[in-house]
């Protein structure tokens, strides 16, 4: 607390301008993994698809444990925060060790505040009273929540893991949904540094104008005045943007106060993308109408160039074009140059993974991917790059990737030409998904009967075969995947 308090935290109230600390505090989580007791599998079912967990209650009238963990590990964290994919259909109540909150109906998160000095919670869980079989309540996350104070730095680090957002990444679109393909570039507001009530994008929010951050992890807006409200993924003309922070802010968005008393406000993109397939920014506003002042955009990837290390296997070497994010690697006799993470990627929310690359590599380049952090194990894919500019492979079915990257078989003196990599990405589509309530199933498959006799309105996700038409052949298409499964 003392320590805290002496750095000027944003939450406390000191207003010392003695104060020379450089630094500010950093928001981290931990995900408590979803655990059904063995006991209460009789009353309620249990099922996980697209990060979202699922319970269903069995038995109308009985008190269900949804959800449970004993003795968890509080110590460092200030908070419990539970998200739901859908408004609670009822009221809940939780168990956070000895305190009993009830979760109000309607509620699409819910944030306790953890005592402090508490280093375990006994029990950490939900509890439904819901009377009626076959109520369903949709748990996106439950997470730990804590801040760490990092000296001589903000949220807006500026080191590579961090590209700014320009207006050059404004385009104009053939779709509003993940189908859409770039066109050019359209007007696009950059007011970075300036009182306004449009920062970035355009200002008439049309459902065709967009950055497409598809493949972004975080985004981190920083001002020095009022609130930037962004405003993502409009998808019809006449229609609302479907997420919108600061209106989304608890599901969405995290705010750090810097040490100059700036604020950053980082938007979790991947979890835009878990919900919708896609994550396209139409602009952002002053909130409440009022002016702000924004001084970075800048957006963070999982597959950064400074992370690309070319001598996973074999004593390969890289040079960066810091202007276009281009990595050339040169690849040592039968290297192995890629990225490579001890604890693994979590891409459990995606189900493609692509690479691009500047130019058509050629000499043998595959794109390999690894499940387990164990290098001479079988890669799940080996793919042939040569005379391609980008493949992709399905990880559906992925929780964690180990290494990613591109073997080749190089030269021992590093003699032959780059493979010149543009960039890994990760995305999500959901078009199979027709009613948008995150899971395919046979119900996708009525609701799309029903739009093509006309009795119901196309979705974004309709267009099964991507052909731009909302017809029988979509049907059909559906089930089969349905009977693959």
């Amino acid at each position: 607390f003392c320590k805290r308090w002496s750095k000027g935290s944003s939450n406390s109230s000191n207003t010392n301008t003695g104060n020379t600390q450089n630094g500010s505090y950093v928001p981290f989580t931990k995900t408590l993994t979803l655990t059904q007791t063995d006991s209460n599998t009789t009353l309620c079912n249990m099922s996980t698809s697209n990060g979202v967990t699922t319970f269903t209650v069995k038995n109308g009238g009985e008190v269900e444990v949804v959800y449970k963990m004993l003795n968890v590990d509080v110590s460092g964290y200030s908070k419990v925060i539970v998200t739901f994919a859908e408004a609670l259909p009822t009221s809940l109540l939780a168990a956070f060790g000895s305190d009993q909150p009830e979760i109000a109906q309607g509620s699409t998160s819910y944030t306790y505040e953890i005592p402090s000095g508490t280093t375990t919670l006994s029990e950490i869980a939900l509890i439904s009273l819901w009377k009626n079989a076959g109520t369903t309540i949709k748990v996106k996350s439950v997470e730990l929540y804590g801040e760490k104070w990092v000296e001589n730095t903000t949220t807006t680090d500026t080191t590579d893991s961090y590209s700014d957002l320009l207006a050059k990444d404004f385009f104009n679109w053939t779709a509003a949904d993940a189908s859409g393909m770039k066109k050019e570039n359209t007007n696009c507001a950059y007011e970075l540094g300036k009182s306004t009530g449009m920062p970035y994008g355009d200002g008439n929010v049309n459902y065709l104008n967009y950055a497409d951050l598809s493949h972004v992890d975080k985004i981190n807006v920083t001002a020095t005045e009022g609130e930037p409200r962004l405003l993502f993924n409009r998808i019809v003309h006449e229609g609302t943007v479907n997420v919108e922070v600061p209106r989304d802010k608890d599901e969405y968005e995290k705010v750090t106060t810097n040490s100059d008393g700036s604020k950053t406000y980082v938007v979790d993109v991947a979890k835009i993308v878990s919900k919708y397939g896609f994550a396209h920014l139409h602009a952002i506003k002053g909130a409440n109408w009022q002016n702000t002042t924004v001084t970075s955009i800048k957006y963070t990837e999982k597959f950064t160039f400074e992370g690309f290390d070319p001598t996973i296997f074999g004593s390969g070497k890289k040079e960066v074009n810091n202007e276009t994010r281009v990595i050339s690697y040169f690849a040592g006799q039968w290297g192995f140059g890629g990225w490579h993470s001890s604890e693994g990627y979590d891409v459990s929310i995606y189900n493609k993974i692509t690479i691009e690359f500047e130019e058509a590599p050629s000499d043998g380049v595959s794109f390999r991917l690894f499940d387990a952090d164990n290098y001479w194990g079988s890669p799940i894919c080996e793919i042939d790059c040569d005379g391609k500019k980008s493949v992709s492979y399905d990880i559906s079915n992925v929780k964690k990737l180990y290494y990613v990257g591109v073997w080749a078989i190089g030269s021992e003196n590093l003699s032959k030409s780059p493979i010149k990599i543009k960039s890994v990405k990760l995305s999500s589509s959901k078009v199979d998904d027709v009613n948008c309530d995150g899971t395919v199933d046979m119900l996708d498959v009525q609701t799309l009967q029903r739009i093509t006799l006309g009795s119901a309105n196309n979705t974004p996700n309709s267009d099964i075969n991507g052909d731009g038409k909302v017809n029988t052949i979509d049907i059909t298409l559906l089930i089969n995947k349905l009977n693959a499964k």
